[in-house]
């Protein structure tokens, strides 16, 4: 998956879209790695789209915490994206940092363009008290 990661990097490294600098200085200096990618999903945007605009609805209910709203930023931009060409078919590279952190980046197929990444945290993977900071409420996650 390494080579992989870094012919992502390779080919988006002149790309814009949120997190880019973190991301492929990360997949270069090998503390970011690749969990798992499709480029042959039947997947269409418009059933991210649908997903997506859900999670932003209900984020727009959570206490603003910095976590909140740069997921909130995130997510909106990937729905911004994703509203482009609807019936275009959407890969999906998922990327890991430590200790708790994930990358979810959604790939065009036709236009070969990011669609979004959304930066988010594995809740699993944090303690209460950091849950908590993260929120702005108390979650029901088990560590």
């Amino acid at each position: 998956m390494e080579d992989d990661a870094h012919r992502f990097a390779a080919e988006f490294e002149s790309a814009e879209f949120h997190h880019h600098n973190s991301l492929i200085t990360g997949i270069l200096d090998d503390t970011i790695r690749l969990n798992s990618f499709t480029e042959d999903s039947t997947q269409l945007s418009s059933a991210y789209l649908h997903i997506y605009e859900f999670r932003l609805k209900h984020l727009s209910r959570k206490p603003a915490t910095k976590h909140v709203e740069s997921l909130r930023d995130d997510v909106a931009a990937l729905c911004n994206g994703l509203s482009g060409d609807p019936s275009q078919p959407c890969d999906l590279w998922i990327f890991t940092e430590a200790p708790c952190y994930s990358y979810s980046v959604f790939i065009g197929r036709h236009t070969r363009s990011v669609l979004g990444c959304i930066r988010g945290v594995d809740d699993r993977l944090v303690d209460d008290k950091d849950r908590k900071e993260l929120w702005g409420e108390e979650t029901n996650c088990p560590n």
